[in-house]
């Protein structure tokens, strides 16, 4: 039997007790897998190494925007998003 793809989630989020809640949440549902990170920077990193698909983003991440997360990512196809250079 085929092993399903795993959409690979990636959480950006500040706050300790709601990152790995929403760790918990996401990674219990089968064919998702999910990274948490705790700041902008780390997000920026992670999207150097990992094909990531769904980005959650708390927006009101201290000592940065929101945006600064999606600004280093760009689309492509199929909606997966990639690092832009």
């Amino acid at each position: 039997m085929p092993m399903a793809a795993t959409m690979t989630i990636l959480v950006v989020e500040d706050d300790q007790a709601v990152a790995e809640l929403l760790r918990a949440l996401l990674n219990d549902v089968p064919g998702w897998s999910a990274t948490v990170v705790h700041d902008a920077a780390a997000a920026s990193a992670v999207f150097r190494h990992v094909r990531v698909e769904v980005l959650v983003v708390d927006v009101n991440l201290p000592g940065s925007r929101a945006s600064s997360c999606s600004s280093c990512c760009v689309p492509i196809a199929g909606g997966v998003i990639r690092q832009s250079s």
